[in-house]
């Protein structure tokens, strides 16, 4: 099995992940908790920011209930054979450019 790495849609090399890494935990941006709510995936960021999956592989920073601007997502996935088993870990989450 191999890790892939993803800043939203795109792969990138380990050292660009792990730089955006950094950067996200410094301004408290790693994920804590992970729930569903009313069946969207919604993830407690450190800092005690609110973000909801939008059910199309999109994710909105939440305030008062209401989806905000984009973030995007640094996700670890895994592989076996080059083909995705489909499993992976949600890291932490940025703005969206």
């Amino acid at each position: 099995m191999t890790e892939k790495y993803f800043l939203g849609f795109e792969e990138v090399p380990y050292g660009k992940f792990q730089e955006m890494r950094e950067f996200a935990e410094e301004k408290g941006n790693v994920v804590v908790a992970e729930r569903k709510e009313n069946g969207y995936p919604e993830y407690e960021l450190k800092n005690g920011t609110m973000i909801r999956g939008d059910k199309r592989g999109g994710f909105n920073r939440m305030e008062n209930g209401m989806p905000q601007e984009e973030w995007s997502v640094g996700t670890v996935n895994q592989y076996a054979q080059g083909e995705s088993m489909g499993t992976g870990d949600v890291l932490f989450f940025m703005p969206a450019d």
